[in-house]
């Protein structure tokens, strides 16, 4: 009788695990990168155009006062809406006048 080597149940585990060293062997360190480096080789826009000399420096808006620092403490009320005309919804105009249903007579 053959002497009976037991199966390597682990084996596609190990071979996974061998593909997947070979495959990270062959990757650089550092992923791809699709932007481009910045140098300083190429001239910018504003040296190009010379925009440094037409922007004047603007100096910043003052400050609005607050209502406490104006001295308005109660205000009165204002809708944020405008009032719409109408009944219904406040967009259709006055309800039409009432009418009864007509009579309907059956004839034979």
């Amino acid at each position: 009788m053959h002497a009976h080597l037991p199966d390597d149940y682990n084996y596609p585990k190990v071979l996974a695990r061998k593909e997947l060293d070979y495959h990270l062997s062959k990757l650089q360190d550092v992923n791809f990168k699709n932007r481009a480096k910045s140098t300083d080789l190429f001239n910018t826009d504003k040296v190009v155009y010379d925009v440094m000399d037409h922007i004047k420096a603007k100096e910043p808006a003052p400050r609005k006062k607050n209502q406490m620092e104006l001295g308005i403490h109660d205000k009165p009320f204002q809708p944020s809406r405008t009032k719409r005309s109408g009944i219904v919804d406040k967009g259709i105009g006055k309800f039409p006048e009432y009418k009864e249903n007509p009579l309907k007579f059956t004839t034979r």
